[in-house]
């Protein structure tokens, strides 16, 4: 009994010795543990980082990722900026070390490892896709539907483990991810075909209360037989598979494609007038009408009025007295010089080829457009009027640069290498009517010219369109005419006065006037 005591104490010792034998000191890595191939046991903590500190990542290390029936990804640690973290692996490897038995058997740690995970879900992205439902087009002859195809995601959380630590092992292996899968959603056949059933509409411009333009959807016409067209789509199950059920189309001229491609593409017209020796009143009031118009939109069949553009000319809208024609005389009015602004832009609306509702020459030639080319307006009974005659929108765009003021149309061209000539001709001359004007002040026979008058015209005007070398339309313009300026000649009517009678009658001589004799006195 005694020697079992004996013999049982003994047993204990030893076991006792053993199991402290493999005991790791608190902060220490266990006896037997490496990393990387780095003997770190029984080192502290500090020991342990400054073995590993000079193992580094090597950029061109990769992992692999394995998809059943596509070809995988290959990540390279430069991609995403993978990095040893040698602390972060010291901790792991004593804390590995813990325990009665650590240091009993050898141990190969992973390096831990960090990664930059904007990075990596860059790259994650290519094995990810989005859910994509079942869609249907018009084609040529029917319906082309793709069924939908199922989404699929990664656990992230988890794929970044399963990626650090493939970076961090001694030996690498692919890894296989495990995706969350999100199918499509179950289509109702009929009332999905029923979406695409009806008359074709053609694509168009619409603008809004703020004068902007938006492009409208064009929809093809389409007829089917809706219930052969569902046991079409019954047979056809696989996953983004693509087929034509049969149907009759009607596709639309006007797509909005097309539409948007040819919005303000061309300039139609464009044409510079120039008011150097203008005063600042006037050159203010051409800057103020410029403005007023820039920028304006006109629909097709839209008409343009210059009045109803800048409203009437006031001093409270900023406009200023400058000189006018008026009755055939220059007088200061408010807003004067704003002909200028409508007869640039009649001549852009010219060469536009755009068409002219209501246009008046001025009574008196003007100098910044030739003869025939001009267009006067005058709030409440003159007016200036262009219509859109085209088949898309139109913009005004003015510009003021220097003293010089320059006016464009934008729309959409359609003749081919389009050039546009106005041709004026003058058909007659106007000489001026002279007036006599009678100043009292004067004797009569005195004669002055004191207005030289001018040579007043009537001008015929054409514009002739060519496409190319081609002519393709001559259009008569409204004429104009162009009142000769009258001159003035002052005559006097005053009676001349009357002169004394000197003539004697007969056989008297006239008087002779009387001699007195003074003495001569000697010596005076």
């Amino acid at each position: 009994m005694k020697k079992n005591i004996k013999l049982l104490f003994l047993i204990c010792i030893i076991a006792l010795v053993a199991t402290l034998s493999g005991c790791t000191k608190e902060g220490y890595v266990a006896s037997k543990v490496s990393v990387g191939g780095v003997d770190i046991g029984s080192m502290s903590r500090d020991e342990a980082i400054a073995a590993l500190s000079a193992v580094s990542m090597d950029a061109e290390s990769s992992v692999n990722i394995s998809i059943e029936g596509e070809e995988g990804i290959q990540i390279k640690a430069g991609d995403v900026n993978a990095q040893y973290n040698v602390e972060k692996t010291v901790d792991n490897a004593i804390s590995e070390s813990k325990g009665f038995f650590s240091g009993w058997f050898k141990k190969e740690l992973p390096m831990q490892v960090d990664i930059d995970q904007a990075l990596l879900d860059n790259v994650l992205s290519l094995v990810e896709r989005d859910v994509v439902q079942t869609s249907g087009k018009v084609v040529e002859g029917g319906l082309e539907i793709t069924n939908g195809i199922s989404g699929r995601k990664l656990e992230k959380e988890k794929i970044y483990s399963l990626i650090a630590a493939e970076f961090g092992a001694a030996e690498k292996s692919e890894i296989v991810p495990e995706f969350i899968v999100a199918k499509p959603d179950d289509v109702d056949k009929k009332e999905f075909l029923d979406a695409f059933v009806g008359e074709y509409t053609e694509a168009g411009y619409v603008k809004d209360v703020d004068g902007n333009i938006t492009v409208t959807e064009e929809s093809a016409g389409v007829k089917l037989d809706v219930d052969s067209a569902v046991s079409i789509m019954e047979s056809h199950s696989e996953e983004g598979e693509v087929y034509v059920i049969p149907a009759e189309i009607t596709l639309p001229q006007k797509t909005k494609a097309d539409l948007e491609a040819k919005l303000f593409r061309d300039t139609l017209g464009t044409y510079k007038t120039s008011y150097a020796s203008s005063s600042a009143d006037r050159s203010s009031n051409i800057s103020l009408a410029t403005g007023s118009i820039s920028g304006m939109i006109l629909m097709p069949g839209d008409v343009f009025s210059f009045n109803n553009a800048l409203g009437e000319r006031t001093t409270a809208r900023g406009y200023k007295s400058a000189g006018a024609y008026v009755a055939g005389e220059t007088v200061q009015q408010v807003g004067g010089g704003i002909c200028q602004v409508s007869s640039t832009l009649y001549n852009t609306v010219l060469l536009s080829n755009l068409e002219i509702v209501e246009r008046r020459s001025h009574q008196m030639t003007v100098s910044y457009v030739p003869m025939g080319r001009d267009a006067t307006v005058n709030w409440g009974t003159t007016d200036f009027r262009f219509k859109n005659n085209t088949e898309y929108p139109i913009k005004l765009i003015g510009k003021i640069e220097g003293k010089s003021v320059t006016l464009s149309i934008v729309g959409t061209e359609t003749i081919e290498n389009k050039k546009v000539e106005i041709v004026t001709n003058v058909v007659s001359t106007l000489a001026p009517p002279v007036e006599t004007v009678e100043d009292p002040l004067q004797e009569i026979g005195y004669s002055k010219t004191t207005q030289n008058g001018t040579q007043g015209y009537v001008v015929e005007a054409a514009r002739v369109v060519y496409s190319g070398n081609t002519q393709i339309s001559r259009e008569g313009l409204t004429k104009s005419r162009y009142n000769p300026k009258k001159t003035i000649v002052t005559v006097g009517t005053k009676e001349p006065a009357p002169q004394e009678d000197t003539q004697m009658p007969p056989g008297l001589l006239p008087l002779q006037p009387e001699v007195q004799q003074v003495p001569v006195v000697p010596g005076v």
